[in-house]
């Protein structure tokens, strides 16, 4: 029994559009990178330096997107709790308490209510996890 599930569970449901959110801004943030990196290659194959104006507009769009995640990852902290964050995730990792709890339990909730609607000879199965290469 976890009881901080429930808060927890209550916040990301709040936090579902930030988390959409930060997610997209990801996404473009690693398409800059990208691109910055595509752009010191061709220039590096070349032998040549790469040109101070286009890799100098990549990194100010990287910092705009880096400045409007760092405002989004703000507002979602605000959610859990003030000193540690959440209680599951370090992060974008699973935090030390969730990897125990997944490693060593079953089945896990906040409360042993959540039971009543399960017959005791109910048999939890765990779900396949798949694999980074999957």
């Amino acid at each position: 029994m976890i009881e901080e599930l429930t808060h927890e569970t209550e916040a990301n449901e709040k936090c579902a559009v930030l988390n959409s959110e930060i997610n997209e801004l990801m996404k473009q943030k690693i398409d800059f990178e990208q691109k910055l990196d595509q752009l010191f290659d061709k220039e590096l194959e070349k032998g040549k330096k790469p040109d101070k104006t286009k890799l100098q507009d990549h990194f100010q769009k990287i910092e705009k997107v880096d400045k409007r995640i760092g405002k989004l990852i703000r507002s979602h902290t605000q959610n859990f709790n003030i000193y540690w964050g959440e209680t599951m995730r370090a992060g974008v990792e699973p935090s030390r308490l969730a990897g125990q709890i997944e490693k060593y339990a079953c089945i896990y909730m906040s409360k042993v209510a959540e039971f009543v609607n399960y017959s005791p000879r109910t048999y939890f199965r765990p779900k396949k996890k798949m694999l980074p290469h999957e």
